[in-house]
């Protein structure tokens, strides 16, 4: 099948011993997905950017992927939904989740959404899933659900939980797999992944739900994924990695870590929210904090790098990225962090912007522990 095009996004140290983690495997508070954000961030200026990011992306429930062709997927509407119930968007979010059922659900069957909706179609062009979509949008219903108290929220997210769980999980030697979707994948014993579909702290959320192991080992062998799909001078993870032994970057795809792996370190910086795993992501993100260390003092980062040849793109990391980079290089310590992070603007694509409003929640709430 044709790979999902909003996850092959055109521009917009030593590897540590593998160690299994215990505890994982029981129930976690609910309090570890409820969302712990400053109520600052639904006033003055954070409100501003919240305002501006929806009336850039946002139409009648549905988020416009500005540097995708104006399409929508199943990636943006969970993030939509996440920035709405972080700013306490009632309104926002209950429309994004109204359109997101209405164009995308119940045409699959197996109870994921179709991840690609066109515009100048008006329909769904690719009916397969995309898990992180799915994952996202379970996990910013739990949140809606704990915010607002809307009961049916919890139950839709564990119905797309139980999806998930049914559809795209696979055995391997690092513990279960999260295919990309349910079909295309595959590979038998050597399927391809993409290391920035482990969204920790939305794997943590399902574990607190459903209390079903499968999400606690799930968070283990995201870890041990990203701790072994490093390579290159700069050790840093691939966009799409072929789960050889040892692991390599998939053939057919190129070999970068780029606009799919430039969360990879988001969602690990995140993970700090997870006490059972802070210490453990602390430790990975040393790479990405080394690397992006090395450009201090030059006027831009370089937004691909080439994990084979150690090559760099000729076009630099966009503001979200830029703020990826600063919650990666001082997670824990968001006052700092903040002050040196751009802010949405209307010269902002649809990722650039997503990117920088999540790094901002994510350096939030994980510093918050």
């Amino acid at each position: 099948m044709a790979m999902p095009d909003a996850l092959q996004r055109p521009p917009g140290g030593p590897r540590l011993g593998r160690r299994r983690l215990l505890g994982l495997g029981a129930a976690l508070p609910a309090a570890f997905f409820t969302g712990r954000v400053p109520a600052a961030l639904t006033e003055g200026l954070w409100m501003s950017e919240w305002l501006m990011y929806r009336s850039l992306f946002v139409s009648d429930g549905r988020v416009v992927d500005t540097g995708n062709g104006g399409i929508s997927h199943s990636e943006g509407q969970g993030y939509g939904m996440l920035l709405a119930e972080a700013f306490d968007d009632r309104p926002t979010f209950e429309a994004i989740w109204t359109w997101t059922q209405e164009a995308l659900g119940g045409v699959r069957g197996d109870g994921l959404l179709a991840w690609k909706w066109e515009p100048e179609e008006g329909r769904i062009t690719d009916p397969n899933a995309a898990s992180d979509g799915d994952l996202l949008v379970a996990w910013a219903l739990l949140r809606g659900a704990s915010r607002w108290g809307e009961p049916g929220w919890r139950s839709e997210a564990v119905d797309l939980l139980t999806a998930l769980e049914r559809s795209v999980v696979v055995p391997h030697r690092l513990g279960p797999m999260l295919l990309p979707g349910p079909v295309g994948f595959d590979g038998g014993a050597e399927p391809v992944v993409n290391p920035s579909y482990w969204v920790f702290p939305a794997l943590s959320a399902a574990l607190a739900e459903t209390g079903r192991r499968v999400w606690g080992d799930l968070i283990d062998s995201g870890l041990s994924l990203c701790r072994e799909a490093r390579f290159g001078a700069f050790d840093l993870t691939a966009d799409w990695v072929l789960l050889s032994d040892p692991l390599q970057p998939a053939p057919g795809f190129e070999p970068v870590f780029g606009f799919n792996a430039v969360r990879v370190p988001l969602y690990l910086a995140w993970g700090r929210t997870i006490p059972a795993v802070a210490a453990e992501v602390d430790d990975q993100l040393a790479p990405y904090r080394d690397f992006w260390a090395g450009f201090d003092g030059r006027p831009a980062i370089p937004a691909v790098v080439n994990v084979e040849t150690g090559t760099f793109s000729d076009y630099a990391l966009s503001s979200g990225g830029r703020a990826v980079a600063v919650a990666t290089r001082f997670a824990g310590r968001s006052e700092h962090a903040l002050a040196m992070m751009p802010r949405v603007s209307p010269a902002d694509d649809y990722y650039a912007a997503t990117l920088l409003l999540l790094a901002k929640l994510a350096l939030l709430e994980a510093s918050e522990i």
